[in-house]
């Protein structure tokens, strides 16, 4: 990890005051020191030195290599992306607090609007109000109250949910103003989304093995095989990647023949495919595969979705032939 910047003077909690007592006057033992919780190491801005952050009432910029704390209270010049260390992404036009609270982070918007694609679920506050969101969503902070859009999952405020496609205004006696949206209706009224935020769910650069390989081995930073018929190049992935029906895949490959090559996953459920067609021998061809392209390959009209967990990857002909394949990174992408 990242070393952390040097406190600032008198910063809470990053300091811990020592306690005024010598030893054995109280028989207690000395304070242990406050714990640093670290939320974030990942962050861009669109423009250079356009975050600020300050723990106290004196604001720094925060360079590359810094952390940022819960408490930091945050602001951006243009808009600046944030990957929190349990995968959530953030991407803040104005001014908010991050905390942490039982192990899961939180944000307070204090001015301005947040897009957030959460990899489990994020508390949004506003002055009294609260939301949860499990999914993508952006809030726009207004006149003591929150214009909410779900684009992705849910968001919640008590018993009440605002679905997929749907906004409305979070105000004190809850949703308010309800109606259909889309992220194209976002961009079009916020400048900060014409860039469509990206999450890594999953990014393998085959530096060393990912898990057990089938048909191939890792040299020099890329997966090479030339796997026998039946089962091609396989790879088992670090860790499962569940998925919401939104994603993308990228990758960067090249094959040793023309052919009708096979870019499988296998789930719990059986094998997803995407046939790329006769791509040019010996030469590297870099492609992006909506999820929902890949299909069952017992069920064409079964595809690959919400709530299915990606196990492992797979090239092979769809001749069943041998096939001398190359990649070099692999990676899926959460898009709204």
């Amino acid at each position: 990890m990242p070393p952390g910047m040097t406190d600032p003077p008198g910063a809470w909690p990053r300091r811990v005051t020592k306690p005024t007592e010598s030893p054995g006057e109280s028989g207690k033992e000395p304070a242990a020191p406050a714990q640093r919780l670290v939320l974030c190491t990942d962050f861009k801005p669109s423009r250079k030195d356009g975050i600020k952050v300050a723990a106290g009432k004196d604001w720094r910029v925060l360079v590359a290599g810094s952390e940022i704390i819960a408490g930091d209270r945050i602001k951006v010049t243009g808009w600046a992306d944030f990957v929190l260390l349990d995968g959530t992404l953030l991407r803040l036009d104005g001014e908010m607090v991050l905390q942490g609270q039982d192990g899961k982070p939180d944000a307070e918007l204090l001015d301005g609007a947040l897009y957030a694609d959460t990899s489990a679920t994020l508390q949004v506050r506003h002055e009294a109000l609260k939301a949860t969101v499990s999914g993508i969503a952006m809030m726009e902070q207004r006149l003591h109250s929150l214009d909410v859009a779900c684009l992705q999952g849910s968001v919640t405020c008590g018993p009440v949910t605002l679905g997929q496609g749907r906004t409305a205004r979070l105000g004190s006696e809850g949703f308010s103003r309800e109606k259909a949206v889309s992220f194209a209706d976002l961009q079009r009224e916020n400048r900060f989304l014409k860039d469509a935020p990206a999450r890594q769910t999953l990014r393998e650069d085959f530096n060393d093995p990912p898990g057990e390989i089938t048909g191939g081995a890792i040299k020099d930073g890329v997966l090479v095989g030339k796997g026998d018929a039946e089962t091609g190049t396989l790879i088992a992935l670090r860790k499962p990647v569940t998925l919401r029906g939104n994603e993308v895949v990228r990758l960067r490959f090249r094959v040793d023949r023309r052919t009708e090559v096979v870019l499988q996953f296998g789930t719990a459920q059986g094998n997803y495919r995407h046939i790329e067609l006769n791509p040019e021998p010996g030469k590297w061809q870099e492609v992006e595969i909506p999820i929902r392209d890949f299909f069952k390959a017992t069920d064409p009209e079964s595809r690959l979705g919400d709530g299915l967990a990606l196990l492992r990857f797979q090239v092979h002909d769809n001749e069943t032939a041998e096939l001398g394949v190359e990649v070099d990174w692999l990676e899926v992408l959460s898009r709204p």
